[in-house]
């Protein structure tokens, strides 16, 4: 009788690390993938974000996003307020405007500053401008840029807080204001204070305050208009009596005088 003889299967080392290899890329070569499909999905969520309709509750715009291009005239509802991130960048239409029922919180820093300008166009008056409507409250303008818009900001029975400003090539006269910021009462005298502000390559008027009825009492620190030279070539205009208080104001090729 004879007998098999029986081996115990050979043992390679080779081929159990073969197979752990193959696991292995297998799970890198899927984390690879979620990882690309992720950062898709970010890219795809980057500006620029066009904006079509009003604010009607409290949104962010955030610099991730930016540029926000707007294609038609909108507004920051009552009750609503819009915050911009620093270094946001928002592009308006030809002809395009930005009226402010509610809140605008806009705060950018020295190394960031916020944008405001035109789409395409470097034409001097190519977008209308901030209109600040009377119910408007707690608006912030800091660190922030105002190009290439007809009346850069109008404010209308309001108020608003705006330091570290930069304002240029603007027309003034057209849209609503001939001025760079045209602030307007009815009944109530002005209480404004204006600091850190530069104003260049406009015309008309560099700064006006209008009360009806009221006084206007104005502060001015650290405010400089320079080369306006078209129109009136005023730097600051008040139509009432003014109680003015001037720190480090300078008016330089103004078509007129400064004040």
């Amino acid at each position: 009788m004879s007998l098999t003889s029986y081996s115990e299967p050979e043992f390679s080392i080779t081929r159990v690390l073969g197979k752990r290899a193959i696991v292995y890329l297998g799970i890198l070569f899927l984390a690879l993938v979620l990882l690309l499909v992720v950062n898709a999905g970010e890219a795809s969520a980057a500006g620029p974000t066009y904006v079509y309709d009003d604010i009607t509750s409290d949104t962010n715009w955030t610099a991730d996003d930016s540029p926000y291009i707007v294609n038609q005239s909108i507004a920051i509802q009552l009750g609503a307020t819009l915050t911009i991130e620093p270094n946001v960048t928002v592009m308006f239409d030809d002809g395009v405007g930005f009226t402010i029922f509610g809140t605008l919180d806009a705060r950018g820093t020295t190394d960031e500053e916020i944008l405001f300008t035109s789409n395409g166009s470097t034409a001097w008056g190519a977008w209308d401008g901030l209109l600040f409507n009377e119910t408007s409250t707690g608006s912030v303008l800091d660190h922030v840029y105002i190009q290439y818009a007809d009346s850069p900001i109008y404010i209308f029975r309001s108020s608003v807080t705006m330091s570290n400003l930069r304002i240029s090539d603007y027309i003034g006269g057209g849209y609503m204001s001939p001025c760079a910021i045209y602030w307007e009462s009815i009944f109530e005298p002005i209480t404004a204070t204006i600091s850190n502000i530069q104003i260049w390559n406009g015309s008309y008027t560099g700064i006006i305050l209008w009360s009806q009825e009221g006084n206007v009492d104005l502060t001015l620190t650290d405010v400089m208009v320079r080369d306006i030279s078209f129109g009136s070539g005023l730097g600051i205009s008040a139509n009432n009596s003014l109680q003015l208080s001037v720190s480090n104001f300078t008016a330089i090729n103004m078509g007129w005088r400064g004040v």
